[in-house]
């Protein structure tokens, strides 16, 4: 995840194509998605 983000604060997302930035957003939310799920689980939240 850390380095997904030092990705998109390293790269002009206005110059990357679309399937590019479309990319790079999949990784964002796949990684953003696997920190809550491990939150929620040490935390027990709902």
């Amino acid at each position: 995840m850390r380095n997904h983000l030092q990705e998109a604060r390293s790269v002009d997302l206005a110059s990357l194509d679309p399937a590019a930035l479309i990319m790079l957003v999949e990784r964002l939310r796949g990684g953003l998605d696997d920190m809550v799920r491990l939150i929620t689980e040490t935390h027990d939240l709902d």
